[in-house]
């Protein structure tokens, strides 16, 4: 049986986040474009966010992240995947879209 584990800064981070903006985990891991199990391992602070992942966590919890433009964020990063196939500057102008259609 596995010991109970601290609270990191990344598992109080999504706690609070998750908690404001209603996203469940496989929302937040298609933002962060990771597997599920990764967010919860985070959460339970078995893995300690990192890095990147911890300055978008800060950055979540600080700016109040509009949560449509989160889960759009979300649904494009699964359809491309953790790298898109396409030209750097087509990926560029489809992410400069989505942006325009988010302010609209």
């Amino acid at each position: 049986m596995a010991l109970p584990t601290q609270p990191t800064e990344a598992s109080l981070i999504l706690d609070k986040a998750m908690a404001e903006t209603g996203l469940s985990v496989a929302q937040v891991a298609a933002l962060f474009n990771v597997h599920p199990e990764s967010i919860r391992r985070w959460r339970r602070g078995n893995v300690q966010a990192d890095g990147p992942a911890l300055a978008m966590l800060r950055a979540m919890l600080i700016a109040k992240l509009d949560v449509r433009a989160m889960i759009a964020l979300g649904d494009y990063n699964q359809t491309l995947g953790k790298e898109s196939e396409r030209p750097p500057e087509e990926a560029l102008e489809s992410l400069l879209t989505l942006r325009k259609q988010l302010r609209d």
